[in-house]
């Protein structure tokens, strides 16, 4: 019997896992559900629980990458297999314990310089973080079509710096104004996602009429991370 290669160990690329695994639960059904009734949702889990794995799985769906989703169940749906201009954010790697706000600049900074670089498009970069989110979505929405926004680990400078009070305060006031832009400009956007560990209801995303749909205890999407025991049962037969 031929050994199946499984994703063990924390595989958070969907198209490598497509490419180079044997194994994928799919959970494509769940996010057709979330972009066909939702604008913008937020989803809370622990870390190590499969949060980045489905940000990019929904960044490869947006992409319209559909080769990646053959015989998976969204490939069964009527899925407008449509690219989107996508925005990345991951704020899981920073270290912001030293160089708080500034480390923030930097990392808002460089992804968002990165992303107006990939889809070649003119931004004049200022100095503040939030204008130029705000200015990168309205020139990709202008140029090639609706955003999509993805910010996988947005509370982790808050959450390294619980217990630095003046640091955590900048960094939250910072934070309030870059996440207010999604809000702000949700009209050129077609869907955003967010992920975290825990929700701080002070970063903006959850106030207001148009705020993010937090499907965190929702039964309906309870398993959208992580491998239940029947699909462990399931999937992963006859390896277990």
């Amino acid at each position: 019997m031929t050994r199946r290669k499984l994703p063990i160990g924390g595989v958070q690329s969907f198209s490598e896992l497509r490419r180079d695994y044997d194994v994928y639960v799919d959970k494509t059904m769940h996010i057709y559900d979330l972009a066909s009734r939702y604008k913008a949702v937020f989803l809370s889990r622990p870390r190590r629980f499969g949060k980045s794995l489905l940000c990019s799985t929904i960044e490869s769906l947006f992409r319209g990458q559909r080769e990646l989703f053959d015989n998976l169940a969204i490939s069964r749906a009527d899925w407008e297999w449509k690219s989107h201009p996508i925005i990345y954010i991951d704020l899981g790697a920073g270290d912001y314990t030293k160089r708080g706000v500034e480390q923030l600049y930097n990392d808002l900074d460089s992804q968002l310089r990165n992303c107006a670089a990939h889809y070649g498009v003119e931004v004049a970069f200022g100095e503040y973080s939030s204008i130029n989110f705000r200015h990168l979505i309205i020139e990709l929405s202008q140029k090639i079509g609706q955003v999509v926004v993805i910010v996988d680990e947005y509370d982790n400078p808050l959450l390294s710096t619980i217990d630095q009070g003046e640091v955590n305060e900048k960094l939250r006031e910072e934070l309030k104004g870059f996440y207010s832009i999604i809000k702000q400009n949700d009209r050129y956007l077609r869907f955003a996602f967010i992920t975290g560990v825990t929700k701080f209801a002070q970063v903006s995303l959850f106030s207001g009429m148009n705020q993010a749909n937090d499907i965190s205890m929702m039964p309906v999407y309870c398993d959208i991370c992580g491998i239940t025991q029947a699909e462990l049962e399931n999937y992963f037969v006859p390896g277990i």
